[in-house]
């Protein structure tokens, strides 16, 4: 029941979702930087693979690296 006091009346779940949506946050500045930057992620580097458009074969925009990030969640 301690568990149960600090969620909910002390507003530990709020924290909780705080931290996980910070989380979820900086991981995505961090891979837009790293697909930016490098066309790559870091397993790409090693693997000398490189993000590219599928029509051009040219670095994607900025607005796609996006679209591709937020379709990792569906």
């Amino acid at each position: 029941t301690e568990l149960y006091e600090y969620f909910f009346n002390q507003g530990g779940i709020i924290k909780l979702l705080l931290e996980q949506v910070l989380q979820i946050i900086l991981i995505f500045i961090a891979i837009i930087i790293c697909w930016y930057r490098y066309s790559a992620t870091p397993g790409k580097i090693l693997m000398s693979m490189k993000i590219v458009d599928a029509k051009t074969y040219e670095r994607p925009s900025l607005f796609k690296y996006f679209i591709r990030f937020l379709s990792y969640f569906i």
